[in-house]
C-alpha cells in the first residue's frame, strides 16, 4: 500500500529511500540514494515477537530519517521487506509467526508516522527484486531467486514482474512436496523441500540419524560432518534439484539465483545441483545457476527499491551495480537507536 504524500522529483536535493529489512533476529535499516549507494545504516536486534517489533522498526526509521535530514538528504519513500503472508496491495502483514504478527497494518502505521509513501513486500520477494534488477537486463527479466537459510523462500520474476499470487503467497518453494509420503515438515505437510534442504532441515535429519548435536548446517555443507553428513547433504541437493526442476518447467527462468546462508557453500552446492538438474531435464538445459550478487544485503537493497517505487520511480535499480550497494559514504548508526551512538564514518570510495 502506498500513500503518495511525496512526489518524485529528480531535481530535488539528493533523494533517498528509507529501507527496512525485517528479520527474525535483526532489523536492518538503510538510507539509499537513487544511484544505489547506501549512505546510512542501522542494524539492531528484532526483540521479542509482537508489538515490540513494530516499535523497534519505527525507532530505526526515525533514526534514519533524522540523520538523513541532518546530512541534507531528502527521504522520498519507505520500503519494507518482511517475513510472513504479506499483502502488498493493502500494506498489511496478514500473518508472520516469527514476528508474532496477525493483521499488522505496517504501511498505514509507517505512512501515518512519517508522512511518506510506503510499499511493503515479502522479504524473499524484495531480495529477489534487488537481485533481478542488478543482473544484466535479459537474465534478470525472467529469473528465480531462492533464499536458503533456516527455511526456504523464493521470488519468481517473469517479464520483470515479481509474482505475488492470488493469496499473496507465491514463492513458497520450501513447501513444495519433493518426496511423496516423506518426512513431516513443520507446516504439517509431508516431504516438503524445507524438511530436506534448509539449515534447520539438514541439522534435524543429521541429528535424527545419530549425528553430533553440536554440528551445524555450515559443518554439513563444508563436508565436516562425516559420512552421515555427506549423505544428508547429497539427499538434500537431490530434493532441491527436484524442486527447481519443477520451477524451471513451470516458469522457464533464464537464471536461478541462490542466496541465503547455505549459498556460502558455493561450488559445493552449485556444481552437484547443476549436474542433478541436467540429469532430470531430458530435453532442455537447466537455467544458469548463480550465487547471490548482494549476499545479506539483498533484502535491504530490495526494500530501498520498494521505497523509490512508492515515491513514483518504478524503474529505480535497473542501472545499479553490486558495487554501488553499500559503497557510498556509509554512516553506521549505533544499536540503541539513538543518534548519539553513531559509528564507523567511512570515507566515500569511488563516487563523487
Amino acid at each position: 500500500m502506498t500513500t503518495a504524500t511525496t512526489a518524485w522529483n529528480s531535481h530535488a536535493p539528493q533523494q533517498v529511500s528509507l529501507a527496512l529489512d525485517i528479520g527474525g533476529t535483526t532489523l536492518k535499516g538503510a538510507a539509499v540514494d537513487a544511484a544505489g549507494r547506501t549512505l546510512i545504516t542501522q542494524t539492531i536486534p528484532t526483540s521479542h515477537p509482537g508489538k515490540g517489533v513494530m516499535h523497534r522498526a519505527l525507532a530505526v526509521l526515525r533514526a534514519l530519517k533524522a540523520e538523513s535530514l541532518q546530512r541534507g538528504l531528502h527521504p522520498v519513500g519507505i520500503g519494507v521487506g518482511t517475513p510472513g503472508l504479506v499483502n502488498s496491495t493493502t500494506g498489511v502483514v496478514e500473518y508472520a509467526s516469527s514476528l508474532g504478527w496477525t493483521t499488522m497494518p505496517v504501511a498505514n502505521l509507517l505512512a501515518a508516522e512519517f508522512s511518506l509513501p510506503v510499499l511493503i513486500s515479502h522479504d524473499a520477494r524484495a531480495a529477489g527484486l534487488a537481485e533481478a534488477r542488478l543482473l544484466p537486463p535479459a537474465p534478470g527479466q525472467n529469473s528465480v531467486f531462492v533464499a536458503i537459510g533456516t527455511g526456504v523462500g523464493a521470488a519468481l520474476i517473469t517479464d520483470g514482474t515479481v509474482i505475488t499470487g492470488a493469496t499473496h503467497s507465491a514463492g513458497e518453494l520450501g513447501h513444495i512436496p519433493v518426496i511423496p509420503g516423506g518426512e513431516t515438515c513443520t507446516c504439517g505437510q509431508h516431504g516438503c523441500l524445507e524438511a530436506y534442504f534448509s539449515g534447520a532441515g539438514l541439522v534435524r535429519r543429521y541429528r535424527s540419524q545419530g549425528g553430533d548435536l553440536a554440528t551445524t548446517a555450515a559443518d554439513i555443507a563444508s563436508g565436516q560432518a562425516g559420512e552421515t553428513g555427506a549423505r544428508i547433504w547429497d539427499e538434500g541437493i537431490q530434493a532441491l534439484a527436484l524442486a527447481l526442476t519443477t520451477v524451471t518447467l513451470l516458469t522457464d527462468p533464464g537464471t536461478i539465483i541462490i542466496g541465503g546462508g547455505l549459498s556460502e557453500a558455493g561450488d559445493k552446492l552449485l556444481h552437484p545441483l547443476e549436474q542433478t538438474m541436467s540429469s532430470l531435464l531430458a530435453w532442455r538445459r537447466p537455467p544458469a545457476l548463480k550465487r547471490s550478487l548482494l549476499g545479506p544485503r539483498a533484502g535491504q537493497i530490495g526494500a530501498a527499491i520498494l521505497g523509490f517505487q512508492a515515491a513514483g520511480s518504478p524503474d529505480t535499480g535497473t542501472h545499479w551495480s553490486p558495487g554501488d550497494a553499500g559503497n557510498g559514504s556509509e554512516l553506521a548508526l549505533g544499536e540503541d537507536t539513538s543518534l548519539q551512538l553513531t559509528l564507523d564514518l567511512r570515507k566515500h570510495q569511488g563516487h563523487p
